[in-house]
């Protein structure tokens, strides 16, 4: 197939657009910047008419570009930021997908469209959006205007809501924490009992391969992960593929609670210490997907790629 993917010099779109290759598809790579510093031309999300260009003969697109979480952001309106590259961005995409007459549509959201966290039982398919947090609102609205394009036009639209990315070059909150186990600084995140759920970069890759050739995607949307682990579970793991001590030491969480919220990270203080799971079972149902590689497995690779990066 003739594939097209947006983002392609990313942390995802540079794996999968690597799957592609391997098993034998066509691949339109569309990244940030031009040939000599990444795959593909250049992408301008408000250029319709260039993008549908680079989409004629493609059977589908995988979406991947956007605005995500930026540490530190000062943006004066962050929800309107993440709107215009989002949702608009998304809309022009769309626009020039139906144009180039594409067949089928992947669209890349973020389990934060379901909500931060969840209580005793996990996310899935049918769970009700409750976006919090701007980037997610951005990715639902980015949602419901494809849904529009879908009825109105035919395209096929797939929707996958990815919980957080881990892997080799993983940045964001992934990088901070592994910085915070190489340095064997002391956490006080001993007496948390959560259980979060994460995905592998390379086994997202094949999730999105899978929507693209499999004719039951159509109009579906999917969660996955490779499994759960509680924080310092994770945080043992890490500091052991490092070759590192896990400092981790129980402390009541109500004060950090309170002193989290007292200086704004109150959001992150939920991240570590509060349940976020996906039900993966629609997805391994409908398109036959498994992660090739173990949570325990994937983690461990990362921390050995970022130890590495710190060895003389």
């Amino acid at each position: 197939m003739r594939i097209a993917v947006t983002g392609a010099n990313g942390f995802v779109g540079s794996t999968l657009c690597s799957l592609l290759e391997a098993t034998g598809h066509d691949v339109v790579a569309l990244g940030r910047y031009r040939h000599g510093h990444g795959p593909g031309d250049i992408l301008l999300l408000d250029d319709v008419s260039g993008l549908t260009n680079c989409f004629n003969g493609a059977d589908a697109v995988i979406h991947l570009a956007a605005r995500a979480h930026v540490i530190e952001d000062r943006a004066e309106d962050r929800l309107l930021e993440f709107r215009r590259i989002n949702v608009e961005g998304t809309r022009n995409v769309a626009a020039a997908a139906v144009l180039a007459g594409v067949g089928r549509f992947v669209f890349a959201s973020s389990i934060g469209v379901l909500g931060n966290t969840t209580g005793a039982g996990a996310f899935s398919e049918t769970s009700l959006p409750a976006p919090v947090e701007p980037y997610a609102i951005s990715k639902w609205e980015a949602e419901q205007l494809l849904r529009e394009v879908e009825q109105r036009t035919g395209l096929e639209l797939v929707v996958v809501r990815p919980v957080l990315v881990y892997g080799p070059r993983a940045r964001g909150n992934f990088q901070r924490l592994l910085q915070l186990v190489a340095a064997e600084r002391p956490l006080p995140l001993g007496s948390v009992r959560n259980k979060r759920s994460f995905l592998g970069v390379a086994n997202l890759a094949e999730l999105l391969l899978r929507c693209v050739v499999e004719p039951a995607a159509a109009g579906k949307v999917f969660v996955a992960a490779d499994g759960d682990i509680s924080t310092p579970d994770l945080l043992q793991v890490l500091a052991t593929a490092m070759g590192r001590r896990c400092r981790v030491f129980p402390f009541p969480l109500l004060p950090l609670s309170l002193g989290a919220a007292l200086v704004g990270k109150r959001a992150e203080f939920l991240r570590m210490t509060g349940n976020l799971q996906v039900d993966s079972s629609f997805a391994r149902g409908v398109l036959g997907w498994s992660p090739r590689k173990s949570l325990i497995d994937g983690m461990s690779e990362m921390a050995d790629w970022y130890a590495g990066l710190r060895r003389p």
